[in-house]
This record gives structure tokens, C-alpha cells and sequence, in this order.
């Protein structure tokens, strides 16, 4: 589907970075991240890239 352009967390790379970006034609970036975006995941489409970068909630609830 597409390069793989970013670092992967714990491997070797001099920057590490949770983020990972995809390159893939901008037009197949835009509709992907529509898609996914429709399940609750959201994606980054970025020019002729798909930037995906982990973040989590937690409710104050939760935090005690």
C-alpha cells in the first residue's frame, strides 16, 4: 500500500518517535483516513502521507 517513512519506538534508529507516517498518494490518504476516521480512529492524511500517532484518554474518573 504505501513506504514506510517514520521510526519505530525501541529500534535502533537515532530518533525515536511514537509517530509513523505512511507514504501513500494523497488522494488514497485522504479517503483512507475518512474511512477509518468513520470507526473512530483518526488518522492524519498529510500531503502524499498518512501520519498516525498514538495518543490515549484517560477520565479523571479513572485517575483516582
Amino acid at each position: 500500500m504505501g513506504t514506510f517513512v517514520g521510526s519505530i519506538p525501541g529500534s535502533s534508529d537515532v530518533q525515536q518517535s511514537g509517530i509513523v507516517t505512511l507514504s501513500i498518494p494523497e488522494a488514497q490518504a485522504i479517503e483512507l483516513s475518512r474511512r477509518v476516521r468513520a470507526d473512530g480512529l483518526y488518522l492524519s492524511a498529510r500531503g502524499p502521507g498518512l501520519r498516525l500517532s498514538p495518543n490515549f484518554t484517560i477520565s479523571g474518573e479513572a485517575i483516582g
